[in-house]
């Protein structure tokens, strides 16, 4: 893969934020599906929706043709959410189709969420639509937006069972302020970018009660347990999740000030409703659907996942969140280690 060009699909955030720490590596593409937006980045060099106090670097290009940005270009990152994937990427398909490149591309997922029609992961949206016309994988992590945007040291992972693609997109992606490593467990990597959510909206509404350092650490460490039984049941490793995109991932998400699932959760604690935090956010917070969807895959699987029932039980249900982590507290007590999984 001598070519460097790089295509980020998305001009939210995350894509935002691709843009500035990828351009020094190369020629760096971004899409927008609204024209006004990418004129407006022309224009003014910063995106007017979000981090619109970030400078956007001066080799980025932005276009609202799909076709154009990822013509010739042997790595595309969908940073769309979760529930535009499956939209995007069938345009995408017919693209590549039509422009028959000599390699198929590396196309990554950077959406932490799952389908909201069919529970499906991300990889599996793009497999199952773009066929042999693409090597898919995923891109997740510890990543805040806006301090990757900023220029902060972040690390990221590339999953793909391809090890070559992979590394050849790690060389790419991997500069002085994002370090970039592989993984080919791509269903572990992507469980842990979406899951991790979850979590964070139950640690969000921990902190909207004031309940205490103690409550939010056992429940990001034994919603890392879920997170870990969910995915090994869908064929992951558990040892990813105590990596970058498990615990990692968790960490920032369920701390970090930047965090809309962690502030969605303390708006819900603090007498908000779900329809007013999603109507006032500019971005998705995933963690909404992939609550949902978590728990019908649990199913699906019988996997047991108490904190994701408890947050849907707040989120969809109206429950009082104390009186819900009462009787999270008071279930049947069991062995730290049962069914993790390990093996």
């Amino acid at each position: 893969m001598s070519n460097s060009r790089i295509a980020i699909v998305g001009a939210g955030s995350w894509g935002t934020a691709l843009a500035c720490a990828l351009s020094p590596g190369g020629e760096t593409y971004m899409w927008s599906r609204d024209p006004t937006q990418v004129a407006a980045m022309q224009a003014k060099g910063r995106n007017p929706r979000y981090l619109s106090d970030i400078d956007l670097p001066p080799k980025v290009s932005f276009t609202a043709d799909l076709a154009d940005v990822v013509y010739q270009v042997p790595i595309v990152i969908m940073a769309v959410p979760a529930k535009a994937m499956l939209t995007t990427t069938r345009a995408l398909s017919g693209i590549l189709r039509t422009q028959k490149a000599a390699e198929p591309p590396l196309v990554l997922s950077a959406a932490k969420g799952l389908d909201p029609d069919s529970g499906r992961l991300m990889s599996q949206v793009l497999s199952e639509t773009l066929g042999d016309r693409a090597v898919v994988g995923a891109i997740s992590g510890p990543n805040i937006a806006r301090e990757i945007a900023e220029g902060m040291p972040a690390t990221t992972v590339v999953a793909c069972a391809d090890g070559q693609m992979a590394a050849a997109a790690q060389a790419r992606i991997s500069g002085p302020r994002l370090r970039a490593y592989t993984n080919d467990d791509v269903v572990g990597v992507e469980v842990g970018g979406a899951i991790k959510n979850v979590i964070a909206i139950g640690t969000g509404i921990c902190d909207g009660l004031d309940a205490g350092d103690n409550a939010k650490a056992a429940i990001m460490t034994r919603g890392l347990v879920e997170m870990t039984r969910l995915g090994v049941a869908m064929g992951a490793r558990a040892r990813t999740f105590s990596g970058l995109t498990g615990m990692g991932d968790l960490v920032v998400t369920c701390s970090s000030p930047h965090s809309r699932n962690r502030a969605l959760g303390i708006g819900i604690a603090g007498g908000k409703t779900l329809e007013e935090l999603e109507s006032g956010m500019t971005m998705v917070a995933e963690g909404v659907n992939t609550t949902r969807e978590a728990l019908r895959l649990g199913k699906q699987l019988g996997v047991e996942l108490p904190i994701a029932e408890a947050v849907a039980a707040i989120l969809f249900d109206s429950q009082d969140p104390m009186e819900v982590a009462i009787r999270l507290m008071q279930r049947t007590g069991r062995s730290e280690s049962e069914g993790l999984g390990f093996g």
